[in-house]
């Protein structure tokens, strides 16, 4: 690139769209909606009301980084597709697919009544490259197609960019990333976009780079396999991956040899926050502002942006109701909607119902007194416990959940009482733990990493994970 030109463009990830044939009344339904941060039978409605926005925009590309339906069905394909041909009128599209769109645990569902039926025609991952040909295979500058039938390609939808459209379901070793020889097609890929003097950027579905939120859930293994697929790529020559996945907003770097990788994760489309990441291209940075569907239509009603809010922590609020009613049935029949099963909801009804029944109730100030009083006044920061007051202890938790979703809207910084509170009612595990000379190394370890999670969830980390500029490095 050279002058003042810009290059401006939109990434989306996990669109989810779930076609409304496959059952959208019915208890078996009901439960499943309510337990899901996806939107489910709205999803049509939330796809086209963003797209609206998106193709009006002064953008030259959308870029969707897989998970383009809920569960890889046949009829929620085409419905995509469909809506996708209209809108690639108006933008060009590019579309990577990833698990979901293939259905990786070979169970794809419909709901009737009282009843789920897992027998839903759905496309195979060799189908989907052919499928959706027309939103980016067409204009490849080079295709790469793996063992399993999907593909990678290369695009330059404008002079001075390469973008790498990654297909990372299988590494030929049996998880997500990408083979040595996928590697070397990489590296080509970008070799050649630097002897055009083009700037660099990947995108493919799952990430490379974990949060401490997502070591607290991947076993040490995993964390290091993904730094050093995340190193390949660097050294390769592809500075900047999008990713999705986690439905969660955050940009994470990684320091190779000097030079720096960046992860820019998009949060879910399909549910809180609906996120939008609005991308600038110049000479040497990009800048991502990320931005919200604010409201949709669907069956005739308005929605908000504060009803995906409301849906994304239904399943907890509603949990913490069944037990605060006694309601048995309801508690397992939500537990088990979630695919946990109703042997084991039976089991934390059993042991965790007075708990999660106080969590309706429970003030920041009433429990911190409850704590300090069995921890003689040690464990809760009493001023900041007092600042917060009569807020819920419920509420205090969805907030941290949603900034886990949303990058951190609503951030603290390490002086906020809010942020002493909640670091405080985390880290007692581990400090009771340790005050007790317990020797369990792999329970210290978890803890440990709990406590991690604290600062970057509520302070929203190093990086503003929803308005940030990056560098290109020096081609």
């Amino acid at each position: 690139m050279s002058g003042n030109n810009q290059i401006k463009f939109i990434v989306v990830a996990d669109l989810h769209h779930y076609s409304p044939t496959l059952g959208i009344t019915g208890n078996a339904y009901k439960m499943r909606s309510e337990s899901d941060q996806k939107m489910l039978a709205k999803t049509g409605a939330l796809i086209r009301a963003a797209f609206d926005e998106m193709t009006a925009a002064d953008i030259d590309f959308i870029l969707i980084v897989g998970d383009v339906t809920n569960n890889g069905e046949r009829a929620s394909h085409e419905e995509f597709r469909e809506m996708m041909y209209e809108y690639q009128q108006k933008k060009p599209i590019y579309i990577i697919t990833s698990t979901h769109d293939w259905c990786s645990d070979n169970n794809p569902r419909r709901y009737d009544g009282d009843n789920v039926y897992d027998d839903v025609p759905n496309l195979k991952i060799d189908e989907l490259t052919k499928f959706y040909k027309d939103f980016g295979l067409t204009d490849a500058l080079s295709v790469y197609k793996t063992s399993a039938g999907n593909a990678s390609y290369s695009v330059r939808p404008c002079e001075g960019l390469t973008v790498l459209c990654l297909n990372d379901d299988f590494n030929e070793e049996g998880g997500s990333g990408f083979s040595d020889e996928h590697i070397e097609w990489i590296k080509t890929q970008c070799d050649e976009a630097k002897k055009r003097n083009d700037n660099i950027i990947g995108a493919n579905h799952h990430p490379y780079l974990l949060t401490e939120f997502d070591k607290l859930i991947n076993n040490s293994k995993t964390v290091k396999y993904k730094n050093e697929l995340a190193l390949k790529v660097a050294k390769a020559g592809m500075p900047i991956a999008f990713v999705g996945h986690t439905h969660m907003q955050h940009i994470t770097k990684l320091e190779t040899d000097g030079n720096e990788f960046y992860e820019i994760n998009v949060a879910a489309l399909s549910g809180y926050p609906a996120a939008m990441a609005y991308c600038t291209v110049t000479d040497n940075e990009l800048k991502i502002n990320v931005k919200h569907l604010q409201r949709f239509t669907y069956d005739g009603k308005e929605y908000t942006n504060e009803y995906l809010r409301n849906h994304a922590t239904n399943l907890f609020t509603k949990v913490v109701k069944a037990a605060a009613n006694n309601n048995l049935d309801e508690f397992i029949a939500l537990v088990a909607s979630i695919g946990m099963g109703k042997k084991k909801a039976s089991k934390l009804w059993k042991y965790l119902r007075l708990p999660i029944k106080k969590l309706d109730t429970a003030t920041v100030k009433g429990t911190a007194k409850l704590i300090n009083a069995l921890t003689f006044g040690k464990a809760i920061d009493k001023k900041a416990a007092k600042e917060v007051g009569s807020e819920r202890v419920l509420d205090v938790a969805l907030q941290v959940f949603l900034n886990i979703l949303d990058g951190g809207i609503e951030t603290v910084n390490e002086d906020d009482a809010k942020f002493k509170i909640v670091r405080d009612a985390v880290s007692l595990p581990y400090r009771i733990v340790t005050a007790f000379r317990i020797k369990n190394s792999s329970l210290i370890n978890t803890l440990n990493k709990i406590q991690n999670v604290v600062g970057p969830i509520m302070t929203g980390g190093e990086i503003n994970s929803n308005n940030a500029v990056i560098k290109f490095p020096n081609q």
